[in-house]
């Protein structure tokens, strides 16, 4: 098993999707300077956000960070909860909301063919207990205009990789 090697399957899966959908941009300054983007893609992360370093802030939203969270084996394969931490910045209320709605979304739709044609043959997107293949939730962490969402899913790959 390479959970690594998923991680980048998806990657490699959700770049060109989360170009479609370009999402605000946090700037520094009230008024934004005529060179700096306002909207742009969701940035995708393995693991955690890069670190912080002096001058640009890489990890400013909207961003998507994949997590392995645990997995098991079973059978002779392995099964890996995989979470998807989706961050998103509006001023808007209402904006949020939807932006992390729409966000949420484009990951699920890009994750969800994969339960019939396995992932670059390899990994097949399994329902998890309640029968969903993409579980979410938003926690209360963040304080506007940030929100984040989490997904969950949960991949089945064989045994020795």
């Amino acid at each position: 098993m390479n959970v690594y090697l998923l991680l980048c399957a998806l990657r490699t899966t959700l770049t060109p999707e989360l170009d479609t959908l370009p999402l605000a941009v946090r700037t520094r300054n009230t008024r934004p300077e005529k060179d700096k983007e306002t909207v742009r893609p969701a940035r995708l992360y393995i693991g955690e956000l890069p670190p912080k370093q002096s001058g640009e802030d890489e990890a400013v939203p909207p961003f998507v960070v994949l997590q392995e969270l645990d997995g098991k084996h079973m059978d002779g394969f392995h099964h890996v909860r995989i979470g998807m931490r989706a961050s998103i910045w509006n001023e808007e209320p209402e904006g949020a909301v939807n932006d992390l709605h729409n966000l949420m979304s484009l990951l699920t739709r890009t994750c969800g063919p994969y339960q019939r044609k396995p992932l670059q043959g390899r990994y097949s997107l399994e329902p998890d207990d309640d029968g969903a293949l993409c579980s979410w939730f938003r926690p209360d962490e963040q304080n506007p205009p940030y929100r984040e969402g989490y997904i969950i899913t949960r991949w089945k790959m064989a045994g020795l990789e």
